[in-house]
């Protein structure tokens, strides 16, 4: 503008010497004049070409953007068709949006199967840029609310970090990232996979074409992940497919044997009672081998029944209201004439039952409901010699009652517990060829338990015995004078015990509180590793520290290792590798437990660690 104004000045200057000149000297004014003319049409014909030529290099410059990111798609899918690594296509993509756009960072936020975590699974990173370490952060953990706006569709595409909330923004630049685009990745049914990161630098902001770009790598990015889960889960149901082909087929040549067994009985004393010169008392023990091995043989066939009408969907539950303590009191019933328990005064049935929960209201399938509890004796009482089986309520809380089978048995041993409800699976042939069996009765329990409502578990010692507990769902809350007034006799006893546990996850809290009702322990809960340390810090004890894995937790168990000699037991639901290992030995845990956790092993290490402090 202002160099405008004073080409218009010096105009004006000319103009005016020109107007005195001309008085003087017309023909010289007239050929300047012409000449002037003449500098200024090439002046602006000049300054013309210049305009379009800096137009035509911006607009070239922008068709080589244009054509190097169209050449990025044409590559994603190239590779998204070609690469059958998975790993191998998603890493490739990301290095070709690295080399094409120039981040500082892009990075893929996986969710797991279940959507309680999401972690750094790829990432690539420009030079002199420092990578971000897998698994840093369990971001849904870390910050709630980034699942909440997730799962609620309340970040688009392409949404630029600063435009967070603050708490997301806090957690996000307390791993390392700052100038971000987020771009969710949604499966075919709706859900997340997770969403791609893509951090420039501090000063650039990226256009709508670019966004636009990065959205279609997305959309590649999901397929890419869904076809993956999809092959995952047929190849994981081809292996079932295969493993449960094989087991059914060892379990009908087990069965045969079981078959036979109660049929040879049966033929060979009823061949005996022929012999005219049998006693009668002889006589009236082969008819008694006769009646149970004839028992036997229908319990077999039943579970046979039962366990194909479970594989085909045929079997139906049927509930109907029944009062809790007369349903208790006909099964216990039932065992009044077992030889098991006639033939020894060292082995007794007992039933524990509180009249506190003779009035809550419980309807359930009867048939099916004393099918698993007889299922949880008989197998009790088969391997228990000597001391007693106890059935009955362990407790009551909510709408839920927990039912349990205690016995005083040869117990389980830990390697075997995780597989003893499967189908199918006898454990261990050689051991249970002692106990006779089909292994059919724990399946179908744990079936019809789940059938009913409810869950079951076992909590098992070697050489002490078994605890099986089941849960069924009552028709109303219990009321508060009844919740939690009665538990079990576990098979620990911690009563002067404690234990600091550092946890957040919901699911987490609910199955330690359920393994670690029954020993008398007392819990003490924190949801940070920071309280938890400050809790030793201002002088408290306890006996047993457990954390759940992340990396300020292990900072908290290094420093509370420093501040308290207490033993810490590291708890992961997301890793387990060696390196993982290695990183809580550093951290000062001297156990290191994966998830899924069987009851048992959480126990039996505690029970151990107590031994030893």
């Amino acid at each position: 503008m202002t160099q405008k104004k004073d080409g218009i000045k010096s105009y004006e200057k000319v103009q005016e010497l020109l107007g005195k000149l001309r008085q003087s000297e017309p023909e010289l004014c007239s050929e300047l004049e012409s000449y002037i003319k003449s500098l200024v049409a090439e002046r602006n014909e000049a300054q013309n070409k210049l305009t379009n030529e800096t137009e035509l290099h911006r607009l070239h410059n922008q068709h080589n953007i244009h054509l190097q990111h169209f050449e990025l798609i044409s590559e994603t899918v190239v590779i998204a068709n070609t690469e059958k690594s998975y790993p191998n296509a998603l890493n490739r993509i990301l290095e070709r949006v690295g080399y094409h756009m120039t981040p500082k960072r892009v990075m893929i936020l996986s969710d797991n199967s279940d959507s309680t975590a999401c972690q750094i699974e790829y990432q690539w990173v420009a030079q002199d840029v420092q990578p971000i370490l897998r698994n840093t952060a369990n971001l849904y953990a870390e910050c709630p609310l980034w699942q909440k706006m997730q799962i609620n569709r309340e970040i688009n595409s392409g949404t630029q970090m600063c435009d967070l909330p603050d708490e997301i923004i806090q957690t996000f630049e307390k791993i390392g990232l700052k100038n971000s685009y987020i771009f969710p990745m949604i499966r075919n049914d709706g859900k997340l996979y997770g969403a791609i990161l893509f951090e420039a630098d501090e000063e650039r902001q990226l256009s709508k074409l670019e966004i636009g770009y990065i959205q279609i790598i997305s959309i590649v990015i999901s397929g890419i992940i869904h076809i993956n889960r999809i092959l995952d889960d047929l190849i994981r149901e081809k292996e079932r497919a295969e493993e449960s082909d094989q087991l059914k087929s060892s379990f009908l040549v087990n069965m045969s044997h079981d078959i036979r067994i109660p049929v040879n009985s049966i033929l060979g004393y009823s061949d005996l009672l022929a012999d005219e010169d049998l006693t009668q008392t002889e006589r009236e023990e082969f008819i008694e081998m006769i009646n149970k091995s004839g028992q036997d043989l229908v319990t077999l066939i039943d579970n046979i029944i039962d366990i194909s009408k479970i594989e085909t969907g045929q079997l139906n539950i049927k509930k109907e209201p029944c009062p809790l303590g007369a349903l208790l009191d006909d099964i216990i019933a039932t065992y009044k004439h077992d030889h098991r328990l006639l033939e020894t005064d060292d082995l007794s049935l007992q039933l524990d039952f509180s009249p506190q929960y003779a009035n809550l209201k419980f309807s359930t399938d009867i048939f099916r409901f004393r099918q698993i509890c007889t299922n949880l004796i008989d197998n009790s009482l088969k391997f228990t010699v000597k001391g007693y089986v106890k059935f009955g309520v362990s407790k009551a809380w909510g709408n839920t009652i927990e039912f349990y089978v205690q016995d005083t048995g040869i117990g389980i041993p830990e390697k075997e517990q995780p597989i003893i409800f499967q189908r199918f699976i006898k454990v261990d042939r050689s051991y249970a060829n002692e106990y006779n069996g089909t292994g059919l009765g724990l399946s179908i329990c744990k079936s019809l338990v789940e059938m009913l409502g409810g869950e079951i578990h076992v909590v098992s010692v070697p050489n002490k015995g078994s605890i099986f507990y089941f849960t069924h769902p009552l028709d109303c809350e219990v009321p508060e004078s009844v919740n939690n007034q009665r538990e079990v006799k576990s098979l620990f006893d911690w009563k002067s015990r404690k234990i600091v546990i550092v946890n957040n996850i919901e699911q987490d809290r609910k199955f330690l509180t359920s393994v670690l009702s029954n020993t008398g322990v007392e819990i003490v809960w924190f949801r940070t590793g920071s309280e938890a340390l400050h809790y030793f810090e201002t002088g408290n004890v306890a006996d047993i520290v457990i954390i759940e894995m992340n990396s300020s937790n292990l900072d908290a168990a290094r420093r509370i290792h420093r501040a308290s000699p207490v033993p810490i037991i590291t708890q992961s639901a997301d890793s387990n590798t060696d390196e993982d290992r290695v990183r809580a030995r550093k951290s000062g845990c001297i156990e290191f437990l994966a998830n899924p956790l069987p009851p048992s092993t959480l126990l039996l290490t505690i029970d151990r660690i107590f031994k030893k402090w």
